[in-house]
């Protein structure tokens, strides 16, 4: 099992509440990994802000939590970035400005101008859900959802939760061997020797060797409609969903922004990963 990440709690000045903060603490606790508090006012002193950070200072030393704190001004976007150019595998935990309903797309553009710029991986937190027992990881099958599972793997052996990965077969648009075969036998998609049924089994075996409980979940019709209805019917505490700046080709222009939908449509916990296709379980 791989060392977990340092974490990056990134707070803004004029917050109503921190549930980042929150997070970021138990996250911490579990992992027992270093971490840094960034906090970011907007002109001058924010007293409310020190005040917060100087007490989870406290609460991590007293758990023999190393701790670093940064202070900056200006833009939260820009002092995220500047703060992860010395901690480039960070993962970033953020929550954003609590809106009505109606704001929620409103809410979600920090999470998706970020998603934009930043390579680690990130967690918007609305609301905490502690402690996570039981996280919904969204794999394409294929090795962009790799460096996801893991950390997914990884946050669910600190707090003994149970993984459901968790697989859309899409109607097929391109009529081809492959997709025809997905497309048979999705209900049956383990048994089938294809690239996704070898990622997913490589996934669970993952899952396995770390002692976490885990299953596959298949589903099919449309991405979006099935991942929203396991969402609802689920009760889950965490949905880590790939990011859609994995690929670096145009196809990224042409497929929903996943993790924002979900940011935008649910108040759990989101975790989000970019990956590689060249990244491998080996």
């Amino acid at each position: 099992m791989s060392t977990p990440p340092q974490l990056l709690i990134a707070l803004q000045s004029g917050e109503p509440a921190y549930p980042a903060l929150e997070y970021g603490i138990s996250l911490a606790g579990l992992f027992r990994s270093p971490v840094t508090l960034l906090g970011v006012s907007k002109t001058g002193t924010a007293p409310r802000l020190e005040a917060l950070i100087a007490s989870a200072r406290q609460q991590l030393e007293a758990e023999d939590i190393d701790v670093q704190i940064v202070q900056s001004t200006g833009s939260f976007e820009k002092a995220l970035l500047g703060c992860l150019e010395d901690r480039p595998a960070a993962l970033s935990l953020f929550s954003d400005l609590h809106r009505p309903v109606w704001g929620r797309f409103v809410r979600v553009g920090r999470f998706r101008r970020l998603m934009e710029v930043v390579p680690s991986p990130m967690m918007r937190i609305q609301t905490p859900c502690l402690p996570p027992r039981s996280i919904l990881v969204c794999s394409g099958g294929l090795a962009y959802s790799i460096p996801l599972e893991r950390l997914s793997i990884q946050v669910a052996a600190a707090a003994s939760a149970r993984i459901t990965f968790f697989h859309v077969v899409e109607p097929v648009t391109l009529e081809y061997p492959l997709a025809r075969e997905v497309r048979d036998h999705w209900g049956e998609l383990l048994k089938t020797d294809t690239p996704q049924s070898r990622h997913l089994q490589r996934a669970l075996q993952e899952a396995q060797a770390a002692n976490v409980e885990a299953r596959v979940l298949v589903r099919h019709g449309p991405l979006i409609h099935e991942l929203f209805a396991e969402i609802r019917e689920g009760g889950y505490d965490l949905v880590a969903v790939g990011s859609t700046y994995s690929s670096h080709s145009l196809r990224h222009l042409t497929r929903p922004n996943v993790a924002v939908l979900v940011a935008a449509s649910f108040d759990c916990p989101v975790l989000t990963a970019r990956g590689r296709l060249s990244d491998s379980y080996g």
